[in-house]
């Protein structure tokens, strides 16, 4: 096994349990206990979780997911300009793919009487919004769903994803760093997005200007798995500069005319 992907193991066994011991990992992975404690410690540099006595922990910061009911009405005018901004890239015709989220949620809305689309989602409320549009096809994705984001996650999820194929991927997301990427508090909801990204020709990021510069527990992908970055007016013009720099395409949504800069 690479050191990445056992690295990776530790954090979805700290997702789980929240706490792991040196002697534990190195009878789970049958490795040395220095080899343990470089990964924690490689982890831990990573801002990832926070070595102890023996083992480690989860860190307190990013590793908890705020409900969707506490999200919902969090930038809520800067999340609908984004929605806003988002469906003008989408055509009749189109096969779409929504995460589940509060930004996403507000897409869903914005595409009621739009015609000729076909739209998978893991997100249940999300097709119910659809479900009543004649001229459009909803796909649900299923598998565990999540109480605090509503998101239908796991091995269903993700199986059922490697099936599909569509045109364009509306991502949600609790951290963008221009070091880190994407994130999100939890790991299983990171893998389904991972999946859904490679399902997608056109990934576009729905993210409001709190999100920049902020890191959340499971890394989701790189910047450079992204095509175009979705946000408000509230986002720092030295962030910005530097997506823009590292050839990241960053659509701007204005407020309430439905115009993006």
């Amino acid at each position: 096994m690479f050191a990445e992907e056992r690295k990776q193991q530790i954090l979805a066994l700290l997702s789980r349990q929240e706490r792991v011991t040196v002697q534990e990992l190195t009878s789970h992975f049958g490795v040395s206990e220095s080899t343990i404690r470089r990964d924690l410690q490689e982890l831990e540099d990573e801002r990832l979780l926070e070595r102890t006595h023996g083992g480690a922990i989860l860190p307190e910061k990013g590793k908890t997911e705020p409900s969707y009911r506490e999200k919902e009405s969090v930038q809520e005018f800067e999340k609908a300009a984004i929605a806003e901004a988002a469906a003008q890239f989408i055509l009749p015709g189109d096969t779409i793919l929504l995460d589940a989220g509060t930004t996403t949620t507000h897409l869903a809305k914005e595409l009621c009487g739009h015609p000729r689309l076909t739209v998978v989602t893991n997100a249940y409320h999300i097709a119910s919004i659809l479900s009543v549009e004649r001229e459009m096809d909803v796909i649900l994705i299923g598998g565990m769903v999540k109480f605090n984001t509503l998101a239908a996650v796991g091995p269903y999820a993700e199986s059922m994803l490697k099936q599909l194929n569509v045109d364009k991927l509306f991502l949600g997301a609790n951290g963008v760093d221009l070091a880190r990427g994407v994130t999100t508090p939890d790991p299983l909801e990171a893998k389904t997005k991972q999946d859904m990204i490679r399902s997608a020709r056109e990934v576009f990021l729905l993210a409001d200007s709190s999100k920049m510069g902020r890191t959340a527990f499971a890394h989701v992908c790189s910047l450079e798995a992204v095509d175009n970055l979705i946000t408000d007016r509230g986002i720092d013009d030295r962030i910005k500069e530097e997506f823009t720099d590292r050839g990241l395409k960053v659509t701007i949504a204005a407020e309430g005319d439905g115009s993006t800069v």
